[in-house]
Formats: structure tokens, sequence, C-alpha cells
């Protein structure tokens, strides 16, 4: 949905959402629709918690034209229930504001080497994000560092005389959360295809 100059300048004077916000509560659906005028233009009616404010957002052919103050009678004044609707709507959008997003907020991860079950080696990936995981660049390194770590459980399963099964496993720790998860096992020395356990997180 576009946003048209004097849409943003009337977010400014009357609001203070930014110009973002508005564009995620329209495109998002977090409002009541009003009935459409005689103009055929969209009437969206949504409430500002910051302002305690109700707002109607004027679109024509996707654009949002104009914000107006919430009594205005255009096309027709706003009941009582599409203003329950709309304070519904806005509890959704922060609720929803607020939810980690796996596909772009930083993902914090390690890999972890199990020996008969026990974890005895733990190796940092750093901050990436889900879509990160998945490339073939990642995935390259990420298939380094299993050989690599591949070779250092050798020398000490020889070393200890340890003959329990090996196995790989990868944690991650999603923003807003206190502990990893366990998204993926690998078998010894394999790498799953290109990491499509992350699905189930």
């Amino acid at each position: 949905m576009h946003i048209s100059n004097h849409a943003s300048i009337r977010i400014g004077e009357r609001t203070s959402l930014s110009v973002k916000e508005v564009q995620e509560i329209i495109a998002g659906g977090y409002f009541a629709a009003l009935p459409r005028g005689e103009d055929d233009k969209e009437y969206c009616l949504f409430y500002s918690y910051p302002d305690e404010e109700f707002y109607i957002a004027v679109i024509s052919e996707c654009t949002l034209i104009s914000v107006l103050y919430g009594w205005h009678k255009i096309p027709v004044k706003a009941k009582s229930s599409e203003k329950k609707e709309a304070v519904r709507a806005w509890r959704r959008y922060i609720i929803d504001k607020t939810k980690p997003n796996p596909f772009t907020d930083q993902i914090e991860a390690r890999v972890e080497v199990c020996v008969g079950g026990e974890a005895q080696f733990r190796h940092p990936l750093g901050l990436v994000t889900r879509e990160q995981l998945v490339t073939p660049i990642f995935l390259q390194v990420f298939h380094e560092l299993l050989m690599t770590l591949s070779s250092g459980v050798t020398a000490w399963r020889q070393q200890n005389d340890n003959k329990d099964r090996v196995t790989y496993q990868v944690w991650v720790k999603f923003p807003h959360e206190r502990s990893f998860i366990k998204t993926s096992v690998f078998a010894h020395g394999k790498l799953l295809n290109r990491l499509q356990s992350l699905d189930n997180v």
C-alpha cells in the first residue's frame, strides 16, 4: 500500500504514530472497516493507544490519501461497536508486533557434540537469522565446522577409549527467550539437507 505525501503530513500532525506504524496497521488489517462513501473510497477506523484517539484512514486505489480524526462523520459517524473492534484490533497489532520473527530476528545459535547422550563439546555460531542458516555459504561454513569438530571428537574418543554413539545438535535461542531450543540432530559426519528440521521450530 502506498502512502501519499498528504497522508504522511497528516500522520505527523495528528498522531504520535510513525508512518510505518500506520502502514502496518492498515496493511495488516488492524482496523474496523467503515461503510464506503459515495466516492467509493475505503474508510478504516483504527485506534492509537499512545494518543488515546481514534483515526480514520482514507484509502483510494490502494493509496492512503489522508488520516482524519475518528469523530469525523465521513462517510458516517463510527458506531460504538466499530470503535470496540478498532480497540481489539490495536491489541492484536501490539501482540503481533512484539512476537519474535524467526525469519528476520537474530538468533543465537550453537553446535553441541553429544557423546553417549551427553554434551561434551559446544561451539557458538554467533548471531544469525533463520534465513542465513539455510544459505549455501553458511551451510558450507557449517559443514566445515562439523568436520573440524568431528576430527577433535575422534581424537578425544581414541584418547579416552570411548565407543559411545556421537551426534551433532544445533541449539538456537530466539529473541525474548531465556533458554536454547534443540532444532536439529545430526548423525555422525552427516549434514541434514538445508537444515529442514528448522521448519519444526
